[in-house]
């Protein structure tokens, strides 16, 4: 069942422990009809929520050249009545028909906030704590690409010329990984990839990051479970902003932010950048005015599965534009949800890895007053105990906005770099 905080927020924590229901049972009115009866049965998540102390997640990336991790979360349940304990046998969740507990590891797990989901995945680790008559249950859970990790491609093959996403599918749909259709959402992709083996034995979730990396997309898994692969990243339509943060008056979607860090440093300074393809041409791309302000700062990217040549000349291109200057950045914001409306609460958990959004910030002495940046979403973190929900929001990939060409319009009727034909 759904625990509704003190500050009108409403959490499930759901877990699949037990056993199977549902079992096809021959000559059984009910599960002896196929549909409704399934062979191994089914595991139902159930809501553990009344016992949860406290609950945090991880998700995302910790900068924008990293490749995202798998998402984790932690949550600490009341064990004083040992129902959590794998070994108890008077649980609720023990299965007397297997003899076994039902709290075990690959159990799933899923977390909602107000309807939404802010993490789904599968229990990894069950840590049970003894202390006096007191005890509690920590689960460790981990979404799929802790699975996918730990899959390998079980025949070597060569695949043909092709677009980035229709590779992801591809591997996806190999039997040996045979990922759900329906937990997938897989773009296009901006890039061909050539025709290289694949050898037997290589990891799959490594072979997906490369596929990504070259095509400089964001694979992820998003907080619904799905496995996600977007088109390569780039600028921001106005109209595709999903929320504004301010430090001023708030409103649907406008939402304050308890605090906010800026850096300017060098962890996004590259003024010499080489790419090349697999077996193809090497390319070194220089900004001379930049090495003579910072000193040389080399970003490499080698080996990449790009088919064209002229798309790993292009990214050296696109990367040394956009590392080669130090940049004033905001870095990560924090919120308490307690103090935010229940509309806002639910903007909050629907932003995910790569949501594009707006950040002012506005400052009583200087110039400017005021400062509008875009950026998209690299990282998300939740804590969430019985007195206060807090998220972090880790920032990154500073976005160019793009306005729709408008005829005769003053500012949008002229095209240059911001105003554009849609």
């Amino acid at each position: 069942m759904a625990v509704t905080m003190p500050w009108g927020e409403t959490i499930v924590v759901g877990m699949s422990l037990g056993f199977p229901v549902n079992v096809f049972t021959l000559n059984d009115a009910t599960t002896g009809v196929l549909d409704v009866g399934i062979l191994d049965g089914a595991l139902v998540a159930q809501p553990v929520t009344e016992f949860a102390q406290s609950v945090t997640i991880a998700r995302g990336r910790s900068a924008n050249q990293n490749e995202t991790q798998a998402g984790v979360a932690t949550i600490v349940l009341n064990n004083n009545d040992r129902r959590f304990d794998p070994i108890n046998e008077d649980s609720p969740y023990w299965d007397s028909a297997t003899n076994s507990s039902g709290v075990q590891p690959r159990r799933f797990v899923e977390i909602i906030s107000n309807g939404e989901h802010l993490f789904q995945g599968a229990i990894t680790a069950i840590n049970i704590s003894y202390e006096t008559q007191f005890s509690t249950c920590t689960i460790e859970a981990s979404d799929d690409f802790t699975r996918l990790a730990n899959m390998t491609i079980a025949t070597a093959f060569t695949p043909p010329v092709e677009i980035s996403g229709n590779r992801i599918s591809e591997i996806l749909d190999l039997p040996e990984i045979n990922y759900p259709i329906d937990q997938r959402v897989i773009e296009t992709g901006g890039k061909d990839l050539q025709a290289l083996q694949i050898d037997a034995g290589t990891n799959v979730l490594s072979y997906l990051q490369q596929v990504a990396l070259a095509d400089d997309a964001l694979l992820f898994m998003s907080r619904d479970g799905d496995i996600v692969y977007t088109d390569p990243l780039g600028t921001v339509w106005n109209y595709d902003i999903d929320a504004t943060f301010t430090d001023s008056t708030a409103g649907v979607a406008i939402i304050p932010y308890t605090g906010i860090s800026t850096i300017t440093d060098q962890t996004f300074l590259y003024n010499r950048i080489i790419t090349s393809n697999e077996g193809g041409t090497e390319y070194i791309k220089n900004d001379t005015a930049s090495q003579d302000d910072y000193g040389i700062q080399t970003y490499s990217l080698t080996g990449l599965l790009l088919e064209n040549d002229s798309d790993a000349e292009q990214l050296a291109t696109d990367l040394l534009a956009k590392y080669k200057d130090p940049v004033y950045r905001f870095d990560d914001m924090q919120f308490v949800f307690n103090s935010l409306s229940t509309a806002n609460q639910t903007v909050m958990a629907t932003l995910d890895i790569g949501s594009n959004i707006k950040i002012v910030r506005t400052f009583a002495t200087g110039s400017p007053l005021t400062v509008e940046l875009y950026y998209q979403v690299e990282r998300v973190n939740h804590e969430i105990t019985t007195g206060q929900h807090t998220c972090t929001i880790g920032l990154g990939s500073l976005k160019t906005l793009i306005y729709e060409f408008i005829l005769s319009d003053a500012e949008y009727g002229i095209l240059d770099a911001s105003n554009a034909l849609a």
